[in-house]
């Protein structure tokens, strides 16, 4: 922005004025053009601004688009569970099972102790197994380690398939008892019994051989050794059964740069709109300036006598 006056006084240049050589429109066409060439140049500054910004702002929506779409399709399957269990939750299904939930920072810390206490057990008892010193250093120890980490594995998965059978009994009955308050759009999970009997053979089977070697062991804990060991992996069964809740479906949120490209991509879009209010701002000032110039310029020359 420019003050009128030094803009009146460039346009009526060296002050030595004689009267009535020029009319008042000839200075006021010279500032009308200075003026238009000074919003040509703020709309040049704009229009260049802008292509910028278009440019960022289509970028950005592209890329986003893509993790959107990636995102929208890993996740369309718990999305459709999670918007189905909501209906069945809403008639009831979850407080007809025992069920305890926790937040995922409990759960996750409360899951790694029990694998690092079943995987401990079950290092303990192959020491026992294949007549090896219980040490850290010993690839036996590992190895059992290896198993008891199989075996809580295979305790969670035992505990999670008996509580969406569970889970399925439940719906099954609801639609069999009040089928007219369960929403149109809910469906009944499926209730794979093979499932359940594979991951309870399996671990019945890693239970018992753990078990079985304790027997073999002749000592005066042999009955707390025993009951540790036989009770270390039904305690993860039982608490994944309460803990876990089948109708509380988690889907994952997006990752750190889907989040950030969504920050990036709001700050463009402010700051184009902030810029273009700017410019709009700029441009009418210009304008305004050249007016009270050609004021300043109208007083002056009808001072001097100019028509």
């Amino acid at each position: 922005m420019s003050n009128p006056r030094t803009l009146a006084r460039r346009a009526l240049g060296p002050t030595d004025l004689v009267v009535g050589t020029a009319s008042v429109t000839d200075y006021l066409d010279d500032l009308r053009d200075h003026r238009d060439a000074a919003v040509a140049h703020v709309d040049e500054d704009e229009q260049r601004r802008h292509t910028r910004a278009q440019v960022r702002i289509t970028d950005l929506t592209l890329e986003l688009g893509e993790l959107d779409g990636t995102y929208q399709e890993r996740t369309r399957d718990l999305q459709q569970r999670r918007d189905n269990m909501l209906l069945w939750r809403q008639v009831g299904a979850a407080a007809r099972f025992s069920s305890t939930p926790i937040p995922r920072l409990a759960h996750a810390p409360l899951l790694l102790a029990l694998a690092l206490l079943d995987a401990y057990v079950f290092s303990r008892a192959a020491a026992v197994a294949l007549d090896v010193e219980v040490s850290l250093s010993d690839p036996g120890y590992w190895v059992g380690g290896s198993f008891g980490l199989v075996a809580f594995l295979c305790g969670v998965l035992l505990a999670r398939s008996l509580k969406q059978a569970r889970l399925a009994a439940v719906q099954r009955d609801l639609l069999t008892r009040v089928p007219h308050t369960v929403p149109a759009g809910a469906h009944a999970s499926l209730s794979h019994v093979s499932e359940v009997v594979t991951t309870g053979i399996l671990f019945v089977l890693f239970s018992a051989a753990g078990t079985l070697v304790r027997m073999e062991v002749n000592t005066a804990e042999r009955e707390s050794v025993l009951l540790l060991q036989l009770l270390v992996p039904v305690i993860v069964v039982a608490v994944e059964y309460f803990v876990f809740d089948p109708t509380n479906v988690r889907v994952p949120r997006r990752s750190r740069r889907h989040r950030a490209l969504e920050r990036r991509l709001a700050a463009a879009q402010a700051a184009e709109a902030n810029a273009t209010q700017l410019a709009a701002e700029r441009r009418t000032a210009v304008q305004a300036d050249y007016k009270a110039a050609s004021a300043v310029i109208r007083r002056r020359l009808d001072a001097l006598g100019y028509r």
